[in-house]
């Protein structure tokens, strides 16, 4: 594996090490009473404004939405260092969807649990529509949301298996 594959991989478990050290530290008051009704409003109206672009190919917004460095837990956990290392990563989700008969993509539930002040996870079930209104696919995964300079971004992301979602 090159040195770079592996300063990525240790950055990403920092991050990991980093986001448990700090829900650990604040576990003795409760996270959920710490999150205002604004917060609990914008997790929700980020994601669903991503889903959005997404559906559009409004790239030129994704700046609204996601933060670098990036985590990607997949088979590996990837570091995205820089944004648009970020942006290209999700056209290179969407750009192909063209070809399948893709119509739009949509989080139909979305499930919060506030860690920090600062730091959140938003279990998200999505769906991604054919043309004529029909599933193409659908699945779950773990958003990573944190809030920089008051506004809340995507941060990393953790598929999860669907049938476990909400578990």
């Amino acid at each position: 594996m090159e040195a770079k594959q592996m300063k990525a991989i240790r950055g990403g478990l920092l991050v990991v090490a980093s986001v448990l050290a700090s829900w650990l530290a604040n576990a003795q008051e409760s996270p959920a009473t710490s999150f205002t009704a604004a917060d609990r409003a914008a997790i929700p109206a980020i994601i669903h404004s991503y889903f959005a672009a997404f559906t559009a190919k409004n790239y030129g917004v994704f700046d609204k939405h996601f933060q670098a460095p990036f985590v990607s837990y997949g088979r590996e956990p990837v570091v995205i260092a820089t944004f648009a290392e970020v942006l290209k990563r999700y056209q290179g989700i969407r750009d192909p969807l063209e070809t399948a008969d893709y119509s739009a993509s949509k989080a139909t539930e979305i499930r919060l649990i506030p860690m920090t002040p600062l730091l959140a996870m938003a279990n998200v079930h999505w769906q991604r529509l054919k043309k004529d209104g029909t599933l193409l696919n659908e699945g779950s995964e773990f958003m990573l949301m944190a809030k920089s300079t008051g506004t809340w971004k995507i941060s990393g992301v953790l598929p999860q298996q669907f049938q476990l979602f909400g578990q």
